[in-house]
């Protein structure tokens, strides 16, 4: 009798351990979402200039659909928008393609940026995570290495252009051109049939055809 009295006391401890457990993690749990929405209402409230706990989150959504409610929020979504794409050309979405141009067979990897103006040759393949900003053009049959970054703010100034654009500075890639991936471009002209190893930062212009190396980069391996 005295072991099914213990066993019994020893279950309806595990149960009730189990209660208080999902209870206790379900309370902490909303707590967590309150928090949430009470920062997400004060936000909106702030941007309205209207004092906090004023406002509740559901009548904030209900004045967004009715569009009573203007929050003045700078909402970009990425995609692709005013883009010249040549004949048969590929792209992995998601991707941030803007008023630039695209030749024939280009071939675009995932989570890439192309900026307004830049002009991409044919065949060329830009592979993921790369940027390529305005004021850059690439020519045919070249290959764009993952995470390449070209920068068209060199900071002459001693800091960034602050969105002055006569400040900026172009790239001129030629063709047959292969960029390692995580390579970083300044503004710079790049002849033709140039290998930039990976890693590379290139600061300065590219006039031989060859084999470039380093940061700075410099040449390694002449073609010529």
């Amino acid at each position: 009798m005295n072991d099914l009295r213990v066993l019994l006391k020893t279950h309806f401890e595990n149960l009730k351990g189990r209660f208080f457990y999902r209870y206790g993690r379900h309370r902490s749990e909303t707590r967590q979402q309150k928090r949430s929405h009470a920062g997400r209402d004060e936000y909106f409230a702030n941007a309205k200039g209207i004092p906090s706990g004023q406002v509740s989150g559901k009548k904030i959504a209900s004045k967004l659909k009715q569009g009573f409610l203007e929050v003045p929020l700078n909402h970009h979504q990425s995609g692709i928008r005013e883009v010249a794409f040549g004949k048969e050309v590929t792209l992995v979405e998601p991707v941030n393609l803007y008023e630039c141009q695209l030749g024939d067979e280009v071939f675009v990897g995932p989570f890439v940026e192309i900026q307004k103006g830049v002009k991409v040759g044919d065949r060329t393949r830009v592979q993921s995570h790369s940027f390529i900003c305005e004021r850059v053009t690439i020519g045919a049959d070249c290959f764009i290495g993952h995470g390449v970054m070209f920068i068209n703010d060199a900071f002459r100034t001693g800091g960034p252009a602050q969105g002055k654009t006569e400040l900026w500075e172009s790239t001129q890639i030629g063709n047959r051109v292969s960029i390692g991936s995580n390579a970083t471009l300044l503004p710079v002209n790049v002849c033709d049939d140039v290998v930039i190893g990976a890693g590379a930062v290139v600061t300065k212009d590219i006039t031989k055809p060859g084999v470039y190396a380093g940061n700075p980069a410099r040449l390694v391996i002449s073609s010529q």
